[in-house]
């Protein structure tokens, strides 16, 4: 048995390409919202603190 890929039709090719360009696109996009929500949290979470650093004195 050989390892060796079998040869892909150029259809093959444009089927995979299109997978991977869609894959790589959701990655991107899975990023972004996971960038914006640390940000989101971060802004509703620091009065927060700030407010608990005041009473604690």
């Amino acid at each position: 048995m050989s390892n060796l890929p079998k040869k892909s039709t150029k259809s093959e090719l444009e089927e995979m390409s299109e997978k991977l360009s869609a894959m790589q696109d959701k990655h991107i996009r899975l990023i972004a919202e996971f960038d914006n929500y640390k940000k989101r949290t971060f802004k509703e979470n620091r009065p927060n603190k700030i407010c608990r650093r005041e009473h604690s004195y």
